[in-house]
Protein backbone atom coordinates (compact mmCIF):
# COMPACT_ATOMS: atom_id res chain seq x y z
CA UNK A 1 0.00 0.00 0.00
CA UNK A 2 1.38 3.40 -1.04
CA UNK A 3 1.50 5.96 1.75
CA UNK A 4 1.16 9.57 0.63
CA UNK A 5 2.76 12.09 2.98
CA UNK A 6 1.12 15.38 2.04
CA UNK A 7 1.70 18.03 4.70
CA UNK A 8 0.01 21.38 5.28
CA UNK A 9 3.18 23.01 3.94
CA UNK A 10 2.78 21.04 0.69
CA UNK A 11 -0.84 22.16 0.41
CA UNK A 12 0.19 25.79 0.93
CA UNK A 13 3.09 25.48 -1.50
CA UNK A 14 0.97 24.03 -4.31
CA UNK A 15 -1.79 26.54 -3.58
CA UNK A 16 0.64 29.46 -3.95
CA UNK A 17 2.04 27.97 -7.16
CA UNK A 18 -1.42 27.36 -8.65
CA UNK A 19 -2.61 30.78 -7.50
CA UNK A 20 -0.84 32.28 -10.52
CA UNK A 21 -3.64 30.64 -12.52
CA UNK A 22 -6.48 30.96 -10.01
CA UNK A 23 -5.87 34.67 -9.33
CA UNK A 24 -7.01 35.35 -12.91
CA UNK A 25 -10.49 33.92 -12.35
CA UNK A 26 -12.92 36.36 -10.78
CA UNK A 27 -16.01 35.62 -8.74
CA UNK A 28 -18.58 38.22 -7.73
CA UNK A 29 -16.25 39.59 -5.02
CA UNK A 30 -12.79 38.00 -5.07
CA UNK A 31 -10.80 35.74 -7.37
CA UNK A 32 -10.58 32.00 -6.77
CA UNK A 33 -6.92 32.47 -5.94
CA UNK A 34 -7.59 35.05 -3.23
CA UNK A 35 -10.29 32.89 -1.66
CA UNK A 36 -7.98 29.86 -1.59
CA UNK A 37 -5.01 31.78 -0.16
CA UNK A 38 -7.16 33.58 2.39
CA UNK A 39 -8.64 30.27 3.58
CA UNK A 40 -5.18 28.74 4.05
CA UNK A 41 -3.98 31.92 5.77
CA UNK A 42 -6.78 31.65 8.32
CA UNK A 43 -5.90 27.99 8.91
CA UNK A 44 -2.24 28.93 9.39
CA UNK A 45 -3.24 31.63 11.88
CA UNK A 46 -5.32 29.07 13.77
CA UNK A 47 -2.42 26.58 13.86
CA UNK A 48 0.25 29.04 15.04
CA UNK A 49 -2.01 31.37 17.03
CA UNK A 50 -0.21 34.30 15.38
CA UNK A 51 -0.90 36.67 12.53
CA UNK A 52 2.33 37.17 10.60
CA UNK A 53 2.15 40.59 8.94
CA UNK A 54 5.00 42.82 7.86
CA UNK A 55 4.78 45.98 9.99
CA UNK A 56 5.99 48.09 7.07
CA UNK A 57 2.97 47.01 5.01
CA UNK A 58 0.66 47.90 7.89
CA UNK A 59 2.24 51.37 8.06
CA UNK A 60 1.69 51.72 4.30
CA UNK A 61 -1.95 50.60 4.66
CA UNK A 62 -2.58 53.11 7.47
CA UNK A 63 -1.07 55.83 5.29
CA UNK A 64 -3.34 54.84 2.40
CA UNK A 65 -6.33 54.77 4.78
CA UNK A 66 -5.82 58.36 5.94
CA UNK A 67 -5.01 59.54 2.42
CA UNK A 68 -8.18 57.94 1.05
CA UNK A 69 -10.17 59.61 3.85
CA UNK A 70 -8.92 62.98 2.63
CA UNK A 71 -9.81 62.08 -0.98
CA UNK A 72 -13.25 60.99 0.22
CA UNK A 73 -13.85 64.48 1.60
CA UNK A 74 -12.12 66.62 -1.03
CA UNK A 75 -12.87 64.76 -4.25
CA UNK A 76 -16.15 62.97 -3.48
CA UNK A 77 -14.66 59.48 -3.58
CA UNK A 78 -17.50 56.96 -3.64
CA UNK A 79 -17.83 55.49 -0.12
CA UNK A 80 -18.50 51.95 -1.37
CA UNK A 81 -15.34 52.09 -3.52
CA UNK A 82 -13.45 53.56 -0.55
CA UNK A 83 -14.40 50.60 1.67
CA UNK A 84 -13.81 47.99 -1.06
CA UNK A 85 -10.33 49.29 -1.93
CA UNK A 86 -9.12 49.50 1.66
CA UNK A 87 -10.58 46.10 2.52
CA UNK A 88 -8.99 44.48 -0.56
CA UNK A 89 -5.54 45.91 0.24
CA UNK A 90 -5.84 44.79 3.87
CA UNK A 91 -6.78 41.26 2.77
CA UNK A 92 -3.77 41.14 0.45
CA UNK A 93 -1.51 42.16 3.36
CA UNK A 94 -3.09 39.45 5.54
CA UNK A 95 -2.61 36.85 2.78
CA UNK A 96 1.15 37.46 2.83
CA UNK A 97 1.07 35.62 6.16
CA UNK A 98 0.67 32.32 4.30
CA UNK A 99 4.32 32.58 3.21
CA UNK A 100 5.21 31.74 6.83
CA UNK A 101 4.01 28.18 6.18
CA UNK A 102 6.73 27.62 3.54
CA UNK A 103 9.80 26.37 5.41
CA UNK A 104 11.45 24.18 2.75
CA UNK A 105 12.38 26.74 0.10
CA UNK A 106 14.03 24.20 -2.20
CA UNK A 107 10.92 22.03 -2.25
CA UNK A 108 8.78 25.06 -3.09
CA UNK A 109 11.22 26.09 -5.80
CA UNK A 110 10.96 22.73 -7.59
CA UNK A 111 7.17 22.76 -7.41
CA UNK A 112 7.03 26.24 -8.92
CA UNK A 113 9.80 25.50 -11.43
CA UNK A 114 8.09 22.35 -12.71
CA UNK A 115 4.75 24.13 -13.04
CA UNK A 116 6.42 27.00 -14.91
CA UNK A 117 8.01 24.53 -17.32
CA UNK A 118 4.62 22.85 -17.83
CA UNK A 119 3.05 26.21 -18.72
CA UNK A 120 5.99 26.95 -21.01
CA UNK A 121 5.56 23.66 -22.89
CA UNK A 122 2.02 24.82 -23.70
CA UNK A 123 3.52 28.08 -25.00
CA UNK A 124 5.87 26.10 -27.26
CA UNK A 125 2.98 23.98 -28.59
CA UNK A 126 0.85 27.06 -29.21
CA UNK A 127 3.81 28.72 -30.95
CA UNK A 128 3.75 25.98 -33.58
CA UNK A 129 0.06 26.69 -34.23
CA UNK A 130 0.53 30.46 -34.34
CA UNK A 131 3.90 30.91 -36.04
CA UNK A 132 4.08 27.82 -38.27
CA UNK A 133 0.45 27.01 -39.08
CA UNK A 134 -0.46 30.74 -39.02
CA UNK A 135 -3.66 30.09 -37.07
CA UNK A 136 -4.95 32.29 -34.20
CA UNK A 137 -5.66 30.80 -30.79
CA UNK A 138 -8.03 31.62 -27.94
CA UNK A 139 -7.20 31.90 -24.25
CA UNK A 140 -7.80 28.64 -22.37
CA UNK A 141 -10.57 29.05 -19.79
CA UNK A 142 -10.37 26.30 -17.16
CA UNK A 143 -12.99 27.58 -14.70
CA UNK A 144 -16.23 29.58 -14.85
CA UNK A 145 -15.90 33.22 -13.85
CA UNK A 146 -17.90 36.41 -13.66
CA UNK A 147 -15.86 38.44 -16.17
CA UNK A 148 -14.05 36.99 -19.20
CA UNK A 149 -13.45 40.32 -20.97
CA UNK A 150 -9.72 40.22 -20.18
CA UNK A 151 -9.24 36.82 -21.83
CA UNK A 152 -7.85 37.29 -25.33
CA UNK A 153 -9.56 35.70 -28.34
CA UNK A 154 -8.12 35.05 -31.80
CA UNK A 155 -4.61 35.88 -30.62
CA UNK A 156 -1.58 35.63 -32.89
CA UNK A 157 0.69 35.13 -29.88
CA UNK A 158 0.80 32.14 -27.47
CA UNK A 159 -0.30 32.68 -23.85
CA UNK A 160 -0.50 29.19 -22.25
CA UNK A 161 -3.09 29.10 -19.43
CA UNK A 162 -3.11 32.86 -18.92
CA UNK A 163 -5.29 35.77 -20.03
CA UNK A 164 -2.62 37.13 -22.40
CA UNK A 165 1.13 36.77 -23.12
CA UNK A 166 2.07 39.55 -20.69
CA UNK A 167 0.23 37.80 -17.85
CA UNK A 168 2.14 34.59 -18.56
CA UNK A 169 5.43 36.50 -18.31
CA UNK A 170 4.42 38.35 -15.14
CA UNK A 171 3.48 35.16 -13.27
CA UNK A 172 6.25 32.92 -14.64
CA UNK A 173 9.19 35.34 -14.58
CA UNK A 174 9.94 34.72 -10.86
CA UNK A 175 10.59 31.08 -11.83
CA UNK A 176 13.07 32.31 -14.45
CA UNK A 177 14.79 34.43 -11.78
CA UNK A 178 15.00 31.47 -9.40
CA UNK A 179 16.26 29.04 -12.06
CA UNK A 180 18.85 31.58 -13.17
CA UNK A 181 20.12 32.22 -9.63
CA UNK A 182 20.20 28.50 -8.79
CA UNK A 183 22.05 27.69 -12.04
CA UNK A 184 19.24 25.44 -13.24
CA UNK A 185 20.19 25.69 -16.91
CA UNK A 186 17.36 23.56 -18.29
CA UNK A 187 14.73 25.55 -16.39
CA UNK A 188 16.36 28.86 -17.30
CA UNK A 189 16.57 28.08 -21.02
CA UNK A 190 13.05 26.60 -21.24
CA UNK A 191 11.37 29.57 -19.56
CA UNK A 192 13.59 31.99 -21.51
CA UNK A 193 12.36 30.35 -24.72
CA UNK A 194 8.74 30.58 -23.54
CA UNK A 195 9.01 34.29 -22.78
CA UNK A 196 10.53 35.01 -26.18
CA UNK A 197 7.94 32.92 -28.02
CA UNK A 198 5.13 34.68 -26.14
CA UNK A 199 6.14 37.91 -27.87
CA UNK A 200 5.58 39.90 -24.67
CA UNK A 201 7.63 43.09 -24.82
CA UNK A 202 7.44 43.35 -21.01
CA UNK A 203 8.78 39.81 -20.56
CA UNK A 204 11.63 40.39 -23.00
CA UNK A 205 12.51 43.74 -21.40
CA UNK A 206 12.63 42.04 -17.98
CA UNK A 207 15.11 39.49 -19.34
CA UNK A 208 17.22 42.29 -20.85
CA UNK A 209 17.06 44.24 -17.58
CA UNK A 210 18.14 41.17 -15.58
CA UNK A 211 21.02 40.68 -18.01
CA UNK A 212 22.13 44.28 -17.50
CA UNK A 213 21.97 43.93 -13.70
CA UNK A 214 24.08 40.76 -13.83
CA UNK A 215 26.46 42.23 -16.38
CA UNK A 216 27.30 45.42 -14.50
CA UNK A 217 27.67 43.54 -11.20
CA UNK A 218 30.19 41.13 -12.72
CA UNK A 219 33.92 41.36 -11.98
CA UNK A 220 35.17 41.36 -15.61
CA UNK A 221 37.24 44.27 -16.91
CA UNK A 222 35.71 47.48 -18.21
CA UNK A 223 37.06 46.82 -21.74
CA UNK A 224 35.42 43.39 -21.89
CA UNK A 225 32.20 44.87 -20.54
CA UNK A 226 32.19 47.40 -23.39
CA UNK A 227 32.77 44.66 -25.98
CA UNK A 228 30.00 42.49 -24.56
CA UNK A 229 27.63 45.43 -24.13
CA UNK A 230 27.90 46.69 -27.70
CA UNK A 231 27.99 43.15 -29.03
CA UNK A 232 24.76 42.50 -27.15
CA UNK A 233 23.14 45.58 -28.67
CA UNK A 234 24.17 44.45 -32.16
CA UNK A 235 22.88 40.91 -31.55
CA UNK A 236 19.59 42.25 -30.21
CA UNK A 237 19.09 44.39 -33.31
CA UNK A 238 19.79 41.39 -35.55
CA UNK A 239 17.41 39.15 -33.58
CA UNK A 240 14.61 41.70 -33.69
CA UNK A 241 14.91 41.87 -37.47
CA UNK A 242 13.55 38.32 -37.58
CA UNK A 243 9.88 38.15 -38.66
CA UNK A 244 8.78 36.45 -35.41
CA UNK A 245 9.62 39.62 -33.46
CA UNK A 246 8.08 42.13 -35.86
CA UNK A 247 5.13 42.71 -33.51
CA UNK A 248 7.38 43.68 -30.60
CA UNK A 249 9.57 45.85 -32.85
CA UNK A 250 6.57 47.82 -34.06
CA UNK A 251 5.33 48.34 -30.49
CA UNK A 252 8.67 49.72 -29.33
CA UNK A 253 9.30 51.91 -32.37
CA UNK A 254 5.78 53.32 -32.36
CA UNK A 255 6.29 54.65 -28.85
CA UNK A 256 9.24 56.82 -29.86
CA UNK A 257 8.42 57.65 -33.47
CA UNK A 258 4.72 58.47 -33.47
CA UNK A 259 4.18 60.71 -30.47
CA UNK A 260 5.40 64.24 -29.76
CA UNK A 261 6.30 64.94 -26.14
CA UNK A 262 6.41 68.68 -26.77
CA UNK A 263 2.76 69.22 -27.64
CA UNK A 264 1.24 65.79 -26.94
CA UNK A 265 0.11 65.36 -30.54
CA UNK A 266 -0.93 61.94 -31.81
CA UNK A 267 -0.15 60.71 -35.30
CA UNK A 268 -2.60 58.47 -37.13
CA UNK A 269 -0.40 55.39 -36.68
CA UNK A 270 0.41 55.98 -33.01
CA UNK A 271 0.26 52.94 -30.69
CA UNK A 272 -2.37 53.86 -28.11
CA UNK A 273 -1.58 50.68 -26.17
CA UNK A 274 1.98 51.87 -25.56
CA UNK A 275 0.77 55.34 -24.63
CA UNK A 276 -1.69 53.86 -22.12
CA UNK A 277 0.86 51.59 -20.50
CA UNK A 278 3.92 53.82 -20.45
CA UNK A 279 3.14 57.52 -20.79
CA UNK A 280 -0.49 58.38 -20.07
CA UNK A 281 -0.18 58.19 -16.29
CA UNK A 282 2.79 60.55 -16.11
CA UNK A 283 1.07 63.01 -18.47
CA UNK A 284 -2.00 62.87 -16.22
CA UNK A 285 0.01 63.48 -13.04
CA UNK A 286 1.92 66.36 -14.68
CA UNK A 287 -1.33 68.06 -15.71
CA UNK A 288 -3.04 67.70 -12.31
CA UNK A 289 -3.34 70.81 -10.09
CA UNK A 290 -0.82 71.03 -7.23
CA UNK A 291 -3.34 70.10 -4.51
CA UNK A 292 -4.35 66.93 -6.35
CA UNK A 293 -0.69 66.03 -6.88
CA UNK A 294 0.00 66.21 -3.15
CA UNK A 295 -3.22 64.65 -1.83
CA UNK A 296 -4.11 62.13 -4.54
CA UNK A 297 -7.50 61.64 -6.19
CA UNK A 298 -8.37 58.38 -4.45
CA UNK A 299 -8.13 54.82 -5.75
CA UNK A 300 -10.22 54.23 -8.90
CA UNK A 301 -11.53 57.79 -8.70
CA UNK A 302 -10.11 59.55 -11.78
CA UNK A 303 -13.28 59.23 -13.86
CA UNK A 304 -15.45 60.46 -10.98
CA UNK A 305 -13.03 63.37 -10.38
CA UNK A 306 -13.22 64.38 -14.06
CA UNK A 307 -17.03 64.26 -14.05
CA UNK A 308 -17.35 66.34 -10.86
CA UNK A 309 -14.69 68.97 -11.56
CA UNK A 310 -14.90 69.07 -15.35
CA UNK A 311 -11.13 68.60 -15.54
CA UNK A 312 -9.82 67.39 -18.89
CA UNK A 313 -6.36 66.24 -19.96
CA UNK A 314 -4.39 66.38 -23.20
CA UNK A 315 -5.54 62.83 -24.00
CA UNK A 316 -9.25 63.52 -23.33
CA UNK A 317 -10.00 63.93 -27.05
CA UNK A 318 -8.97 60.32 -27.57
CA UNK A 319 -10.83 58.77 -24.62
CA UNK A 320 -14.17 60.07 -23.37
CA UNK A 321 -14.70 60.46 -19.62
CA UNK A 322 -16.71 57.23 -19.37
CA UNK A 323 -14.44 55.21 -21.70
CA UNK A 324 -12.92 52.09 -20.13
CA UNK A 325 -9.39 53.27 -21.02
CA UNK A 326 -9.94 56.68 -19.45
CA UNK A 327 -8.77 55.59 -15.99
CA UNK A 328 -5.95 53.25 -17.09
CA UNK A 329 -2.32 54.07 -16.27
CA UNK A 330 0.69 52.11 -15.08
CA UNK A 331 1.33 51.69 -11.37
CA UNK A 332 4.51 53.76 -11.20
CA UNK A 333 2.48 56.87 -12.05
CA UNK A 334 -0.88 55.60 -10.82
CA UNK A 335 0.16 55.49 -7.18
CA UNK A 336 1.01 59.21 -7.32
CA UNK A 337 -2.25 60.06 -9.14
CA UNK A 338 -4.51 58.07 -6.82
CA UNK A 339 -2.59 58.20 -3.52
CA UNK A 340 -0.59 61.40 -3.78
CA UNK A 341 3.08 62.26 -3.37
CA UNK A 342 3.39 61.22 0.29
CA UNK A 343 2.05 57.68 -0.17
CA UNK A 344 3.90 57.27 -3.47
CA UNK A 345 7.20 58.18 -1.85
CA UNK A 346 6.43 55.96 1.19
CA UNK A 347 5.65 52.97 -1.08
CA UNK A 348 8.93 53.25 -2.98
CA UNK A 349 10.87 54.03 0.21
CA UNK A 350 9.67 50.76 1.78
CA UNK A 351 10.58 48.72 -1.31
CA UNK A 352 13.99 50.36 -1.74
CA UNK A 353 14.83 49.96 1.97
CA UNK A 354 14.01 46.25 1.71
CA UNK A 355 16.13 45.94 -1.45
CA UNK A 356 19.18 47.27 0.42
CA UNK A 357 19.08 44.55 3.11
CA UNK A 358 18.01 41.50 1.09
CA UNK A 359 19.86 38.64 -0.60
CA UNK A 360 20.21 38.50 -4.38
CA UNK A 361 17.04 36.49 -5.10
CA UNK A 362 14.59 38.48 -2.98
CA UNK A 363 16.40 41.72 -3.92
CA UNK A 364 15.75 41.00 -7.61
CA UNK A 365 12.12 40.12 -6.92
CA UNK A 366 11.59 43.55 -5.34
CA UNK A 367 13.47 45.28 -8.16
CA UNK A 368 11.19 43.66 -10.72
CA UNK A 369 8.07 44.62 -8.76
CA UNK A 370 9.19 48.22 -9.25
CA UNK A 371 10.25 47.60 -12.86
CA UNK A 372 6.87 46.15 -13.87
CA UNK A 373 5.13 49.16 -12.39
CA UNK A 374 6.53 51.30 -15.22
CA UNK A 375 4.79 49.19 -17.88
CA UNK A 376 1.64 47.76 -16.33
CA UNK A 377 -0.69 47.81 -13.32
CA UNK A 378 0.70 45.90 -10.35
CA UNK A 379 -0.12 48.01 -7.27
CA UNK A 380 -1.88 45.61 -4.86
CA UNK A 381 -3.44 43.46 -7.58
CA UNK A 382 -3.17 39.73 -8.38
CA UNK A 383 0.33 40.04 -9.85
CA UNK A 384 1.48 41.96 -6.77
CA UNK A 385 0.07 39.21 -4.50
CA UNK A 386 2.09 36.53 -6.28
CA UNK A 387 5.33 38.51 -6.43
CA UNK A 388 5.19 39.68 -2.82
CA UNK A 389 4.62 36.09 -1.70
CA UNK A 390 7.74 35.10 -3.68
CA UNK A 391 9.63 37.85 -1.86
CA UNK A 392 8.64 36.68 1.63
CA UNK A 393 9.27 33.01 0.81
CA UNK A 394 12.79 33.63 -0.53
CA UNK A 395 13.76 36.54 1.72
CA UNK A 396 17.06 36.63 3.59
CA UNK A 397 17.26 33.76 6.10
CA UNK A 398 13.55 33.65 6.95
CA UNK A 399 11.71 36.96 7.14
CA UNK A 400 9.29 35.69 9.78
CA UNK A 401 12.14 34.62 12.08
CA UNK A 402 13.00 38.28 12.60
CA UNK A 403 10.82 38.80 15.67
CA UNK A 404 10.55 42.59 15.38
CA UNK A 405 9.38 42.49 11.77
CA UNK A 406 5.86 41.19 12.28
CA UNK A 407 2.84 41.53 14.54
Amino acid sequence: MIKINFTFEDICAWSIVLSCILLQYKTAIFSYGMLLLLTLTLINIFIHKKLYIDIKLIILWLGIFFQQMISLILFKLDFAIFIKNLFSILLIIIITSISHAIVDKDSFFYKYRNFAIFCTLIIIAQSFVVYVLKKPINAILLLPQSDSSNWVEQSLRPMSLFTEPQTYCSFIFPAFLLCYKKKDYFGTFTIFLGIFLSGSSLGIMMIVFLGLITFFKSSISFFKKCLIFFGGIFSTVVIFLLPIFSFIKLKILSLFMEFSLTNFQFKSTFSYTNYLRLIKGWVTFYELPLKEKIVGLGLNNLTNYMEITGTRFSWSKQWAVNHIQNAYFNSSSGIFIECGLVIGILYYYILIKKIKIENSISKNILIFIIFQGFATQIFFNSIFIFWILMYYIFSKNNFWEQEKEYL
